[in-house]
């Protein structure tokens, strides 16, 4: 699936590609998984920006992917069953995707939306929450599962960074964009000074 979301007058659109997962074939899972999602990336920067610019994406196992020499966001995300990309040509983005679990920790689910919480509203915050530390490039040193984000609404705003939830079949999906590179964690998110540890 395609979606095209607008980020404000004067600024052009993010783009996002969500596709089904194949099977992860006859080599290791880890290597079939990073080349997927390499494809997906390559295939929706071709299309938003053409195939120059898909030559030259550079997407590294576990580092953010990014287009050398341009202001252009890039995001993957992938479950165990889906891959979704995205593509901003005037700032960082992120992505992310997550279908319902079959069995949610409590302690997560309350770490993450401060209160018991169903599988569906769990996913809703979550992949918002996942989106900005993709965005702000902070990843997990941003203890982003204490941003407080409503599993209401299709948009809003954390800090400088904005949020748009995305209706898709099976998964909650959500996109993260700001206009500046580098937002400094301890002034600027709203969870707080980064961390270095993990919730899980």
């Amino acid at each position: 699936m395609r979606y095209v979301v607008p980020t404000g007058a004067g600024r052009p659109p993010i783009t996002v590609l969500t596709t089904g997962r194949p099977p992860a074939g006859a080599g290791p899972r880890r290597a079939a998984e990073i080349a997927q999602s390499r494809a997906l990336l390559r295939d929706l920067v071709r299309t938003v920006l053409g195939p120059g610019a898909a030559r030259r994406v550079i997407a590294p196992a576990g580092q953010r992917p990014h287009l050398p020499g341009t202001r252009c966001g890039l995001s993957l995300a992938h479950t165990d069953r889906h891959l979704a990309a995205a593509v901003w040509p005037a700032g960082p983005v992120g992505v992310d995707i997550q279908e319902p679990p079959a069995r949610l920790d409590p302690r997560l689910v309350r770490r993450c939306c401060g209160r018991p919480a169903g599988e569906r509203e769990f996913c809703a915050v979550w992949t918002v929450q996942e989106a900005y530390a993709k965005a702000t490039g902070l990843g997990m040193r941003s203890a982003f599962w204490q941003l407080p984000v409503s599993p209401e609404g299709d948009r809003g705003e954390l800090g400088e960074v904005r949020w748009a939830r995305l209706a898709h079949p099976v998964a909650a999906l959500a996109v993260a964009w700001t206009d500046r590179h580098g937002v400094d964690p301890g002034r600027d998110s709203p969870a707080g000074p980064a961390r270095t540890s993990s919730p899980c």
